[in-house]
């Protein structure tokens, strides 16, 4: 091979200098509280992209979660850079997988922490009256348990008339036993419970 002036020079010979750099599986950050009520959803986006591993930076990602107890990572099937969460309903780490051939790089871990369910307890049983009569008191037989374990529990009801399918909140009723007056509509009746934080 002959240059411009005529002297004789070899073939090229490319030496490609790869970066020292680690692998960085890039950053993601939660944009919802990391404590939530059991059947919540949560997204977690991307905060930094995946960089360091050698060649382009057209990284596959992928996302894993890592269950409470569990000592392993399974995949969740996500394949974008940030990720929603529905019906969380125990508590879970998840972490980001970045991929470029047979370069791999995590991203930090974010734990969603779902709160201990709150149980309504046990009401009294059906009843048979007249129209227009009011129905005896239907007492708590249970009180709520369960949710943070602050022991103090707010009540609410709620009823349905007969061929509806819509709940209607009774509003004002608070305590633990519940008595409907003046009923002219079959109707079924059902307690709330919350802890100040889940309800059940």
């Amino acid at each position: 091979m002959k240059t411009l002036s005529g002297s004789e020079v070899s073939e090229p010979v490319k030496i490609t200098v790869v970066t020292s750099e680690e692998p960085d599986g890039g950053k993601i950050k939660l944009l919802d509280a990391s404590e939530i009520c059991a059947g919540a959803g949560v997204e977690i986006v991307n905060e930094k992209l995946a960089s360091g591993c050698p060649g382009s930076e057209n990284y596959i990602y992928s996302w894993e979660k890592q269950e409470e107890g569990n000592d392993y990572w399974v995949g969740t099937g996500a394949s974008a850079s940030g990720i929603r969460i529905q019906n969380l309903t125990k508590t879970t780490s998840f972490r980001r997988k970045a991929r470029m051939g047979d370069c791999i790089a995590l991203s930090n871990v974010i734990k969603i922490t779902v709160k201990p369910e709150v149980d309504a307890g046990k009401i009294s049983g059906d009843q048979t009256i007249s129209v227009g009569a009011d129905a005896t008191e239907i007492k708590s037989e249970s009180g709520a348990s369960g949710g943070t374990g602050s022991g103090t529990y707010i009540y609410g009801w709620e009823k349905q008339e007969d061929g509806k399918s819509e709940w209607e909140i009774i509003p004002g009723e608070t305590r633990a036993s519940y008595r409907p007056l003046a009923l002219t509509k079959t109707t079924s009746y059902r307690r709330r419970a919350s802890d100040g934080g889940c309800a059940s």
